[in-house]
């Protein structure tokens, strides 16, 4: 996301790999989306600091707003700094959209990033919460998206770990485009 300071992904498979993203990145800390307990004994075995801000579903509990504050930037960008979730698309991009917002981006951009990245509309707080610092408004009908996760349609289908892509976890350019979900989102925009 931004070379030598912050960087994004998914869950680490093992200590080996956050070694090589110390080693090579200069990474610092961790920051954890996704409750795994196996993370902060990885993290502690190469010698990284662990913050675990579990995200469940949407934008940050009041927990995790109290950690961040009012600005998500004031941590990501005190040393460099992974932040991961499962698989590096929601959680994980709407953190990244949200430290985009307060660097400035309008939300139409960072939401277009997030996009790119595999994030989902499944999470309209998400949406609504990276977009509070920026001066435009989001790039969605957040009230159609909510409409319709709540109508439960048949093609609104989740991924599963089997429709992800495959690849190091903290490669940004491992994207992927996914059936059901892009299509619906793609037509949720009025």
């Amino acid at each position: 996301v931004v070379p030598g300071k912050l960087y994004r992904g998914g869950l680490p498979d093992d200590a080996n790999q956050l070694k090589i993203m110390k080693d090579l990145f200069g990474i610092e800390r961790v920051i954890s989306l996704h409750d795994d307990p196996e993370v902060s004994k990885m993290c502690l075995r190469v010698g990284l600091e662990h913050i675990p801000m579990i995200f469940e579903d949407g934008a940050p509990d009041d927990e995790g707003r109290k950690l961040f504050g009012d600005s998500v930037s004031s941590i990501l960008d005190e040393k460099p700094t992974y932040v991961h979730c499962l698989f590096g698309q929601d959680r994980t991009g709407g953190v990244i959209a949200r430290y985009r917002t307060e660097s400035g981006w309008p939300c139409q951009l960072a939401y277009a990033e997030a996009k790119a990245y595999g994030f989902q509309d499944k999470f309209p707080d998400m949406i609504e919460w990276f977009c509070e610092p920026a001066e435009d408004e989001p790039p969605v009908n957040i009230k159609r998206i909510r409409r319709l996760l709540k109508s439960k349609e048949q093609d609104l289908i989740e991924p599963t770990p089997n429709d992800m892509p495959l690849g190091n976890p903290y490669n940004e350019l491992n994207m992927g485009q996914y059936t059901n979900w892009n299509e619906t989102v793609n037509n949720i925009n009025p």
